[in-house]
């Protein structure tokens, strides 16, 4: 049987939606060693013309993605597993490699579990606070695609992946590939040259192999060590890494990106020298306005961070992005403009519990203590939320202080720990009380 390093492939996915894709790379071939390959077990793995059939109607598409958002709010796994096609993802990583019945028996089901494994992770995320949900449907010619956003609790942010859809075997929409807009990472790409060594090993290395994925087998391992060192926080050995490689191979927007991410953590010049490269080379690519984002919110550029959040919102169509002009609008004193930016957000995701924490941050910075109670007290009929640690919110203090919030702490203590007939009731500065030294 083929090697497939099923275990890698599988951590580098769930791994690239947290973070991004970041291709893994490939050791060298064995020169006609590796080359070598029965031609009467070999067999031919069609491009994509060859296995897709009528275009997909805009009722198919629309039922479909309601199939998806469905799976999603059921938090199922089969329901979700059974809209991918392996089969179709497959065909396109392996479009030019030969390989035998058997061993490509084995990649697909290699496939299957990790493609699997990537709305599996959206899924726990969903479970965890977030969400998954459709924005709209895309048309490339013939090629239809539908846009969903995924948005996380915490600090993993927003992001929007692409769905390739196309027919199954059954004549059927399926999730044949998919697009991470914010790194610009396609899977069946980041899958080929993750497995590419192995592939080659079995199938051996064609005559028109793309010069990309040459270049893969001859530095990938490269890449693979740039971002071991990136992940162990040295990112200046893995910027000195990325610059000894070939400047061709330094294009490609897989090796970019793990400059990217090396350069993030370096921060300072390093970061405007990754994103001016990705810029140069990879202009239109839907990643490029979520790295001006954070280029200019590292630089402290509020007014240029609104400008490329708004660059998202045109290319998403999506007002739920309105939320990442929220942060650069408070940093500018404009208040206002930032309830605003919620505004529209909620008209895509009123029930986004992260819309509300957002609106919460603003209604406190604008000292309405009425409304601010009221928010609260939305939220946790809404959402069942905790907030023992309110006071750690930016000034949340003079609200926890006012006549306004102490009655809400009351009423809150009061739900929580409703006192028998006649015993005293809990103070509410010992619930949750505000300490005057948070800022």
């Amino acid at each position: 049987m083929m090697r497939i390093p099923g275990d890698r492939c599988l951590n580098l996915v769930i791994l690239m939606l947290g973070l991004g894709a970041t291709g893994c790379g490939s050791a060298e071939p064995r020169n006609a060693e590796v080359a070598a390959v029965q031609e009467s077990k070999a067999v031919d793995v069609p491009g994509p013309a060859a296995f897709q059939s009528k275009p997909l109607t805009d009722e198919e598409l629309e039922s479909f993605a309601k199939q998806i958002d469905s799976a999603v709010a059921h938090l199922s796994s089969n329901e979700l597993g059974a809209l991918l096609s392996p089969e179709l993802l497959t065909r396109e990583i392996l479009q030019g490699i030969r390989l035998s019945e058997e061993d490509r028996s084995g990649f697909l089901e290699a496939v299957r579990d990790a493609f699997q494994g990537v709305f599996a992770d959206v899924l726990k995320g969903c479970g965890s606070g977030g969400d998954y949900r459709y924005v709209r449907t895309i048309r490339r010619g013939e090629q239809r695609s539908l846009l969903f956003r995924l948005s996380l609790p915490d600090s993993a942010g927003l992001n929007y992946h692409e769905l390739i859809v196309m027919r199954g075997a059954d004549e059927r929409p399926r999730i044949a590939d998919l697009l991470i807009w914010k790194t610009g990472q396609r899977l069946s790409r980041t899958y080929r040259i993750a497995n590419l060594e192995s592939l080659i090993e079995s199938g051996g290395l064609p005559a028109d192999l793309p010069e990309s994925d040459r270049l893969w087998l001859q530095h990938g391992a490269q890449v693979r060590t740039m971002q071991e060192l990136t992940k162990a926080g040295q990112h200046s050995e893995s910027l000195t890494l990325f610059q000894s490689l070939p400047e061709a191979f330094q294009r490609q927007p897989e090796v970019l990106q793990a400059r990217w991410e090396a350069a993030v953590g370096a921060g300072g010049a390093a970061l405007t020298e990754a994103g001016d490269a990705y810029q140069r080379h990879w202009a239109d690519d839907p990643s490029m306005p979520f790295r001006e984002l954070t280029l200019h919110e590292a630089a402290g550029r509020w007014s240029e961070m609104i400008e490329a959040s708004d660059r998202i919102q045109r290319s998403t169509e999506d007002a739920y992005a309105a939320v990442l002009r929220v942060r650069p609008l408070l940093e500018l004193q404009q208040v206002d403009s930032a309830m605003d930016a919620i505004r529209s957000a909620r008209t895509a995701a009123e029930a986004d519990p992260g819309v509300y924490w957002l609106q919460l941050e603003v209604q406190l910075r604008r000292g309405n203590h009425g409304e601010t109670a009221k928010l609260l007290t939305e939220m946790q009929s809404r959402f069942d939320l905790d907030f023992s640690q309110l006071q750690q919110i930016p000034d949340s203090s003079a609200f926890l202080a006012s006549a306004e919030g102490q009655r809400w702490l009351a009423e809150r203590a009061q739900a929580a720990s409703p006192e028998p007939s006649g015993s005293p009731a809990e103070s509410p500065e010992s619930i949750d009380a505000p300490k005057q030294t948070v800022p």
